[in-house]
């Protein structure tokens, strides 16, 4: 499908196309990590996790940078052709290489009744709207920040605003390390407001923490701050997506190898809707009014994994 898209003739055909790209696409990443928890052990599966996050953080990275110069030089089709064709590759790699699955499949659950089972899960209610905020500001801000860039102060051209796509780099390092934090943080705090409150939750906090201090930063009309900002904020959002995307399992009871399905559902319907608003807000209230949509995102999902876990403790 995606080989098609370059020789749309209209923009509606385009987004029709893109429509179905995104339809076939957006299975992978739930089945990615369901598979990962039928392959390796439990205790790696945080790690695993982890390595295939910062896979996607590679593949974000590489669309973006290579689409952005193939398109700045030949044109936007060439731009969408040559990232269709590296996904080409990529396909081929993963039948070549994919292991199969150790675990033999147990007797079917009906699919309402393990969507009503997970949604009944106040843990897993709570990452899967973590997963809707995080991942909508974080979209939010990669849609627009090129816009940014290119208005004044900063003038830079549709090429160099591909390079910054290279912070990506920083969510693939936070990916892999984030379970290794999240380790060395198990003794959590007897007294304050963390008190009691499981290491992962507490690291993902810190993450989100670190996402509202890039945000300010990206608000200087300084192009250097602007960078360290979105690298900073890249970082931490692949760590508590990270974590998140690691808790779904253990949090779910009945019907678990649709957990990360949902969870997925929640950030995709995330980035379609808030990255969208982030557009509108961006258009009517400028670079400001986007990072404000964002933080107020950023705090509501530190907000809820602190009230599930104050209401867990009692």
């Amino acid at each position: 499908i995606g080989l098609l898209v370059p020789f749309m003739p209209t923009l509606p055909a385009l987004v029709a196309v893109r429509f179905f790209e995104g339809l076939a696409l957006g299975g992978l990443p739930a089945l990615a990590v369901t598979a990962l928890a039928e392959i390796v052990t439990p205790a790696a599966l945080g790690a695993a996790v982890g390595s295939y996050v910062a896979g996607t953080t590679i593949g974000g990275l590489a669309g973006r940078v290579i689409s952005g110069l193939v398109g700045d030089a030949l044109g936007w089709g060439w731009g969408i052709a040559a990232v269709a064709l590296c996904s080409v590759a990529s396909a081929a790699l993963f039948l070549a290489l994919i292991p199969a699955t150790r675990i033999p499949p147990g007797p079917p659950l009906p699919l309402g009744r393990a969507f009503l089972a997970n949604l009944r899960n106040p843990g897993v209610r709570v990452l899967i709207a973590q997963g809707f905020l995080l991942m909508g500001g974080f979209v939010a801000v990669y849609n627009v920040l090129g816009f940014r860039l290119q208005e004044s102060p900063f003038g830079l051209s549709t090429a160099q605003v591909s390079w910054l796509f290279l912070a990506y780099l920083a969510g693939a390092v936070a990916s892999r390390r984030v379970w290794s934090v999240v380790a060395r943080a198990h003794r959590g705090p007897r007294l304050g407001p963390l008190a009691g409150i499981e290491s992962p939750v507490r690291v993902q906090l810190g993450c989100i923490a670190l996402m509202l201090l890039g945000l300010g930063l990206m608000l200087l009309p300084w192009l250097p701050a602007v960078i360290l900002g979105l690298v900073l904020f890249t970082g931490a959002f692949f760590g508590a997506h990270t974590i998140a995307s690691g808790l779904i399992g253990r949090r779910a009871d009945t019907g678990r190898s649709l957990a990360p399905s949902l969870y997925n559902l929640g950030y995709y319907i995330g980035s379609a809707l808030l990255g969208g608003l982030g557009g509108l807000v961006f258009a009517h209230w400028g670079w400001g009014g986007a990072v404000t949509l964002v933080a107020v995102s950023a705090f509501a999902a530190a907000a809820a994994a602190v009230g599930h876990a104050r209401g867990a403790r009692r």
